[in-house]
């Protein structure tokens, strides 16, 4: 993952000297002091610390943001087609290398693998261009990056910033309940759905593994009770389907939540009448672990990659795939192409660490990832036997974006280099709106990894001045 450092996104630069001008100025000691109070009084804190400790948005020029959501479109129209041949043929799904209960998991929650909304993990290299190397179902950040913009909307430094440079956002969470209603009547419903979250805590314990111990899930619960939608916290071990309907008593459920999937599966039978009630289309399932399968596995990446299954695909989406996906593959012993040459994978692997990245297939968070050009030969051999032992992926190294950003430290103004990372929110399968942004001074960018930052990203029209 090469990096282009210190350098602005494509159209910001003078917008970002500029805002740093202004921080140095006069508004990095208030810019400092009302960013944190907000975040506190917010509650806005991942793993006990702020989500944002930086004191500038991220910028970018409209004309790259656009061209960002072309790409993405074009890839998550890829994603969906591949997502909905390999709901309907197993042999597809052979290429994947699912374990026995992914495959259980699968057959289990049958029909269209469809989603309100979900994200991309990409990165906007020194060229302009963006590459998208995971996907993540029902995503993080919907709701922190809408508080985000809106304190950061609020500060004087941003108002002087305004005078000059003319900006727009992209909010996110007030198209939760429409993605979500979308979603529901492509299922089938009709009318506005109630929604049960299954969970089997008693509440007296804290558990990580938990949705509900997530402030953003709580959040996220808030906004859609706030429209209307019905939505009560249900024991799945006490559901009912008669009549054509899952109940919990009287409680009709049209869609699912599933707290812990590792609990829910343990406790929860095939035969039992909550799974009934999805095969028969009677409930569909939000954070569905078929499509989180299907989509988010980071094997489906080895196939997006890989011109063997570019048939699949119009000549607009199989070229989008080419440029905005990184080479990506299965890691076992096999032949397969690299740059069009036919290779021996695991020997390739062994000769070039320098050039790619390994990653579990299944994992979130950066867990278990593997960086090859930060192994010695000891370590790299040591990590390839582990990803052929377990389902991993290599993906080839791709150009990490970096620039220079604020903090305030100890009363003084610094600026620190940060990796960043740029993930568009594609909602209803292929519509491309909002994007995630986090920093970090590691090459490994997740803020459950640990030492990462969140930061609005804020568009600046290009060739547009602001009444100053």
């Amino acid at each position: 993952m090469s990096n282009s450092v210190g350098k602005p996104s494509t159209g910001t630069r003078e917008a970002v000297d500029y805002y740093h001008e202004l921080l140095r100025r006069e508004h990095a000691a208030t810019t400092h002091e009302q960013l944190s109070k907000a975040i506190q009084d917010g509650g806005m804190m991942f793993l006990g610390r702020p989500i944002c400790e930086v004191l500038r948005p991220f910028f970018i020029g409209s004309t790259t943001y656009e061209a960002v959501r072309q790409a993405a479109s074009l890839v998550a129209r890829g994603l969906t087609e591949l997502a909905c041949a390999l709901a309907v043929q197993p042999a597809l799904r052979d290429a994947l290398g699912l374990t026995p209960k992914e495959e259980a998991l699968v057959q289990l929650d049958p029909g269209v693998p469809t989603e309100p909304v979900g994200r991309f993990d990409g990165f906007l290299g020194a060229d302009g261009e963006v590459r998208f190397v995971e996907y993540n179902p029902m995503p993080a950040g919907l709701v922190s990056g809408d508080e985000l913009r809106q304190v950061y909307a609020g500060l004087p430094i941003m108002a002087a910033f305004q005078q000059r440079y003319r900006t727009r956002s992209a909010s996110t969470s007030e198209r939760i309940c429409d993605a979500l209603l979308r979603t529901h009547h492509r299922k089938g419903g009709t009318g506005r759905p109630t929604i049960a979250v299954l969970s089997q805590r008693s509440g007296a314990e804290p558990d990580s593994s938990s949705l509900l111990e997530l402030d953003e899930m709580t959040k996220l619960v808030g906004i859609v009770m706030s429209a209307g939608f019905e939505v009560q916290i249900v024991d799945p071990r006490q559901l009912t389907f008669e009549g054509g309907r899952l109940r919990a008593g009287d409680f009709a459920i049209d869609i699912a939540v599933v707290d812990d999937w590792p609990s829910f599966v343990a406790a929860v039978p095939p035969d039992a009448p909550f799974w009934q009630a999805v095969q028969r289309r009677a409930t569909w399932i939000l954070n569905s672990a078929a499509t989180e399968i299907l989509r988010g596995s980071k094997s489906v990446f080895a196939l997006l990659s890989d011109p063997a299954y570019h048939h699949m695909f119009d000549a607009e989406v199989a070229a989008a795939l080419v440029r905005h996906v990184p080479w990506t593959r299965r890691v076992r012993a096999c032949q397969t192409t690299y740059r069009g040459e036919v290779v021996d994978l695991l020997p390739f692997l062994a000769n070039h660490r320098d050039d790619v990245v390994l990653k579990p297939a299944d994992e979130y968070g950066a867990k278990g990832v593997v960086l090859g050009w930060q192994c010695d030969d000891a370590a790299w051999t040591a990590a390839l036997d582990r990803a052929v032992a377990k389902p991993y992926v290599v993906q080839e190294r791709v150009s990490i974006g970096s620039e220079l950003f604020p903090t305030f430290e100890q009363g003084k103004l610094q600026f620190d280099t940060r990796h960043f990372t740029m993930d568009p929110f594609v909602w209803n399968d292929t519509e491309i709106h909002g994007a995630y942004i986090r920093l970090s001074k590691s090459e490994i960018l997740n803020l459950s990894a640990g030492g990462g930052s969140n930061t609005p990203m804020v568009i600046v029209e290009d060739g547009a001045s602001g009444p100053g």
